[in-house]
């Protein structure tokens, strides 16, 4: 934990992107205690101590102090069911950190297998969100759509399910975002999953 602490203490940012950095950081490094039975200092972070899953944390910081929202509020958090492989072997879903870092949110499992939300994931929401219920009545300023005839079904079944780096693109074809996966398919799938229930 105090590797990660340095690390982001180090960063030239706002001070309060640095707080909630750590203060996410901590509420994972208490979730992994539990669920590994050692204190927080004694916590060796895998997959959430890399250098880009410390940019997630880090970014997500950054953007939501940038966007000064008085509020973040939260449906329900679909986790997933089924298991996982990390580096402590093969675990159920939710994993035992997600777990407990859900106590006291909604969630539901959902219908398609696979990890739905990690630890880092609901860490975040554990530190930023302070209210969660189902989608409050909202006006739409900006609605988008892109697929035409695609299928997504067709294309989804077309993908491999084993590791690897995927790019979404706009309107002009410019990159917006990459990422990576253990599971192309049930990562993209995840992007979909909504729009198919």
């Amino acid at each position: 934990m105090s590797q990660i602490v340095r690390l982001i203490n180090r960063l030239e940012i706002e001070d309060q992107v640095k707080q909630d950095a750590v203060a996410v950081y901590k509420l994972i490094a208490k979730a992994e205690g539990k669920a590994h039975g050692q204190r927080m200092d004694e916590i060796h972070f895998h997959e959430v101590g890399t250098m880009d899953a410390v940019a997630d944390v880090v970014a997500v910081c950054y953007l939501l102090n940038e966007l000064q929202v008085d509020q973040i509020l939260a449906s329900p958090v679909r986790v997933g069911y089924g298991h996982v492989k990390c580096a402590h072997g093969i675990l159920p879903v939710p994993a035992p950190a997600t777990a407990y870092l859900m106590k006291e949110i909604p969630m539901y499992a959902g219908d398609l297998e696979g990890e739905f939300c990690t630890p880092t994931g609901a860490a975040l929401l554990k530190h930023f969100v302070k209210k969660y219920e189902q989608m409050p009545v909202l006006q739409m300023e900006e609605i988008g759509y892109g697929f035409g005839t695609f299928n997504i079904q067709e294309e989804l079944k077309k993908l491999p399910g084993k590791p690897g780096v995927y790019l979404m693109h706009d309107e002009k074809d410019a990159i917006i975002y990459v990422g990576k996966a253990i599971s192309l398919k049930n990562r993209v799938r995840q992007y979909f999953s909504e729009q198919q229930e």
